[in-house]
């Protein structure tokens, strides 16, 4: 219970520290799922080398690009799940024919 109480105060007081100025829009936050274009081509090129893929730095921008459904430059842990669902999908597909 303690600990959902702390979780719950410092939530409201991260909120309260990022609110705009008056008169200017809120920027959105990003969440911890959330991931920048330059967050994810590092991620991705971290894991291709572990898995000794050869590199294609162009193929993983444009698989950003797709993700980020919303064009904020942010792809969202929801958008990159629904993209990589939609991937697994396209392949099963053509692995169907």
């Amino acid at each position: 219970m303690k600990k959902w109480m702390m979780i719950a105060v410092l939530a409201g007081v991260s909120a309260s520290v990022q609110a705009a100025p008056e008169g200017q829009p809120a920027k959105k936050t990003p969440v911890a799922k959330d991931m920048t274009k330059e967050q994810f081509v590092a991620m991705e090129k971290a894991k291709w080398a572990e898995k000794g893929w050869r590199w294609n730095q162009v193929k993983v921008e444009s698989n950003f690009d797709e993700m980020d459904v919303n064009k904020d430059g942010l792809a969202s842990g929801k958008e990159r799940k629904d993209w990589f669902a939609k991937k697994k999908a396209e392949k099963a597909a053509e692995k169907a024919q």
